[in-house]
Formats: structure tokens, sequence, C-alpha cells
């Protein structure tokens, strides 16, 4: 739709040295501030997912292209045990409206495990 697909990138990142949620989210968002051309936060902080696990989101906007808009909502979880998530759904103005509320009702129905040892 509008020259975006849309789905839920998951990205699992295992032992990692981080104990703050917030500078985890905070390493992510500076590395997306930094890499993507016309990056522009709109909105970032503290949320949780529907199991009440703790969360941090991030929703910015970027021009991928002169004439394309592209809105991004990103969940970041981070476990006891170092290992991370982040989720990424990407839009249009129009389909940020529209499926926007559903995807993230998925995106926070994510029920992170560590594995067993």
């Amino acid at each position: 739709e509008g020259g975006v697909q849309h789905n839920i990138v998951i990205t699992i990142e295992r032992d990692l040295d981080f104990n703050e949620l917030r500078d985890y989210a905070d390493v992510q968002i500076t590395a997306l501030e930094q890499e993507l051309k016309g990056c522009r936060m709109l909105k970032k902080g503290h949320t949780a997912l529907a199991d009440k696990t703790e969360a941090y989101e991030a929703i910015f906007s970027w021009w991928p292209t002169e004439n394309l808009r592209i809105y991004q909502h990103q969940l970041y979880i981070l476990e006891n045990n170092g290992t991370a998530y982040k989720l990424t759904a990407s839009f249009t103005k129009k389909t940020r409206k529209t499926i926007g509320p559903s995807v993230l009702r998925m995106m926070k129905s994510l029920q992170p495990r560590s594995p067993a040892k």
C-alpha cells in the first residue's frame, strides 16, 4: 500500500551488556537517527506489552525517497538475561491511521520468554 510493505520485523539480540531497558533503547534510537535520511522523532517513552512486560517505544518518520514519507513504530524489550527484542513496523500516513492500531496490538502481544538453560 502506497509503496510500503506492511509487516512486523522482530530482531532478537542475545548476551547484551545492558542492565536498563532505556539504555538499550537509547542506543537503538541513536543508531536510527544517524542512519535514516530525514529521520524525525515523533514520540518516545515507556510503555508495556499486553502481558504488562515493560517496554520502550519510539515512533518516527523519515523520507527514504523524496516523494515517500514512512512512519515507523518500534518497541524495545530487554530481559534480565541480556536478551533484547526490537519490533519494527512501517506505515504510510494513511495506513498508520487505518491498520496501525491493529499492528500495534499484534506487536504488544509478544510474549518474550528466555530459553530454558
